[in-house]
């Protein structure tokens, strides 16, 4: 899915942009108290959340067939971009309906919406 290369590579190019913004950050400890610091802390903080999900899809077996479908990742991934303003490709329809379909399916069937699906206690 050409999609999710999009999207990392605008993960990639924010990356970029934060090392550079955090470079010209001053090396004292009034940096600390920067209103700019606290912004570059929470784009950082979206950026490793999204190599997480990157993470995640690349280092799955292909054992569950959700996890191994790029829908999930391009949905969570198209979520965090537009918290940073980065620029989300048109998705395929296919994506939402895909993921929803798996949410109604494990709600159905007593499971986890996290990414294990792992069977929920009574």
């Amino acid at each position: 899915m050409a999609v999710l290369g999009d999207l990392a590579e605008g993960f990639v190019n924010e990356l970029r942009a934060l090392r550079s913004e955090c470079a010209a950050l001053p090396a004292t400890r009034a940096a600390l108290t920067d209103p700019a610091a606290v912004i570059l802390s929470d784009r950082y903080a979206i950026v490793q959340a999204a190599a997480a999900v990157l993470g995640i899809w690349e280092g799955q077996d292909g054992a569950d067939a959700f996890l191994a479908d790029p829908a999930w990742a391009v949905l969570a991934l198209s979520r965090l971009a537009g918290r940073l303003g980065i620029v989300v490709p048109d998705l395929p329809e296919s994506c939402l309906h895909q993921v929803l379909d798996e949410l109604i399916r494990r709600y159905r069937g007593g499971l986890s919406c996290d990414l294990d699906g792992s069977e929920l206690t009574q």
